[in-house]
């Protein structure tokens, strides 16, 4: 089918040198965290069509919002949510700034900014957590693990061994 202009999209894959893409949702961190960008044009199924990484999306309806809100990738497929992000267990993307609020010359400042499940970050390596395991500094590998604080130390002083 067609994708709107302002859908937000990620790539699912390539034919030759062209990326294929699909609608990004906040829902699943399949799509939520490869967004990287927003249509510029509606874009016919199989065709080309021009996106925006960061600049000015033009010419489409902000009046549901106001000058300044923020944009963030919404719980429907390929949707924008204003001022606020999804409520969780939705994944937070910053889409970007409304600039000129009108219902057919609205505006858009894009900038995506993904943000990170702290698994991904480069020094946690929380493996499979269990309930009621803690993040722990292991010096052997540089990172923070996963796992069970022994001798019944209680909430604080797990902050404060992992503050050590």
């Amino acid at each position: 089918t067609t994708i709107s202009k302002g859908s937000a999209v990620y790539v699912t894959g390539a034919t030759g040198d062209n990326a294929l893409i699909s609608l990004s949702s906040a829902t699943s961190d399949p799509s939520s965290s490869k967004t990287l960008v927003l249509t510029a044009e509606s874009i016919a199924n199989d065709a080309f069509g021009y996106v925006i990484e960061a600049g000015y999306l033009t010419d489409i309806d902000t009046s549901a919002t106001t000058a300044g809100a923020a944009v963030w990738l919404g719980n429907t497929a390929g949707s924008l949510s204003f001022v606020n992000p999804p409520a969780k267990p939705s994944h937070a993307v910053y889409l970007g700034v409304v600039v000129r609020v009108q219902s057919m010359n609205g505006s858009i400042l894009v900038k995506v900014q993904n943000g990170y499940e702290l698994n991904e970050l480069h020094d946690v390596n929380a493996g499979s957590p269990a309930d009621g395991q803690a993040l722990i500094w292991q010096a052997s590998t540089s990172q923070w693990v996963n796992g069970s604080v022994s001798g019944g130390v209680g909430l604080d002083a797990v902050f404060l061994m992992m503050g050590a």
